[in-house]
């Protein structure tokens, strides 16, 4: 009897199916980039200063939630390059009621616009409508083409000021320490 011979090809494939992910090589340009032509100065937005009352403007950020007795909030982070699981999750979520979604950062690769756009905006938006509050603090991997993508997101969805924010019920929003 002859022996049955297997052949098995070993292959490291991305989110997109390909041999490679070849989003690591955006990446990998995107640091380049930002090292070579800005300096390695990233994007990002100070609390404002004001006059009368002097000091930082604490109103600036806070995102006041709907004065409810419970509030439900979906949190993602770190996933992938739209992957089918990816929508399989918020999907997911969106079946939870959730009231609003907060990414924890590295919606992947570059954080360039593009990605930004392709991997975080459009899949909530797509699933959740267009009135849904996102927000997102921006992970390392937002940052690296200098965060550009990150803002230009979080300006056009329209729910947060800067890379941070303060959740808060109207009777806390307007709180001092």
């Amino acid at each position: 009897m002859k022996p049955k011979i297997i052949t098995r090809r070993l292959s490291i494939t991305g989110g997109n199916g390909l041999p490679v992910d070849i989003g690591w090589v955006n990446e990998f340009l995107a640091v380049m980039q930002l090292y070579a032509f800005n300096w390695g100065i990233h994007n990002y937005r100070q609390c404002p200063w004001k006059m009368w009352p002097m000091g930082y403007d604490e109103s600036f950020a806070v995102h006041t939630l709907p004065d409810e007795a419970g509030i439900r909030i979906g949190l993602l982070s770190d996933w992938g390059a739209g992957s089918p699981q990816t929508l399989q999750l918020i999907q997911e979520m969106k079946k939870q009621g959730v009231d609003m979604v907060i990414h924890l950062g590295d919606t992947y690769y570059s954080g360039e616009e593009g990605e930004a756009r392709a991997f975080f905006k459009d899949p909530l938006q797509a699933v959740f409508g267009k009135d849904m509050t996102l927000l997102q603090v921006p992970g390392n991997h937002d940052y690296y083409s200098g965060g550009a993508g990150f803002f230009k997101i979080i300006d056009e969805l329209g729910f947060q000021q800067a890379s941070f924010f303060l959740p808060a019920r109207p009777a806390l929003a307007d709180c001092r320490p």
